[in-house]
């Protein structure tokens, strides 16, 4: 490249240097975190986002995390949120997680 072009790309903040990694790519997918959730609690998935892991899930390994809004048949919402990777509960906050919660 020519050096005129390299301080162009710097100037314009267009360096390959200074771009954002691509985001992780968890290993489970959405139908494989939806039946985990099935699995532990009654009701309906309304919403699922890819979010970054807080600094304590982070601390824990986690790369990636699944936030879902779910809705309990008592008409509470739950939010829950899994490791991408493993599918792990990593937290439950909502009121209504007992009564929606699927015993063994």
């Amino acid at each position: 490249m020519r050096p005129y072009l390299i301080l162009f790309a710097v100037i314009l903040g267009a360096s390959p240097l200074a771009a954002d990694p691509p985001p992780p790519v968890p290993a489970l997918d959405l139908p494989e975190i939806a039946k985990s959730i099935a699995a532990r609690y009654r009701g309906r998935l309304m919403e699922v986002e890819l979010e970054e892991p807080d600094r304590e899930e982070r601390r824990m390994g986690t790369r990636v995390v699944y936030e879902a809004e779910y809705l309990t048949p008592g008409d509470n919402r739950l939010t829950l949120r899994l490791d991408g990777d493993t599918g792990a509960f990593l937290s439950v906050e909502g009121v209504g997680q007992t009564e929606a919660r699927i015993r063994k």
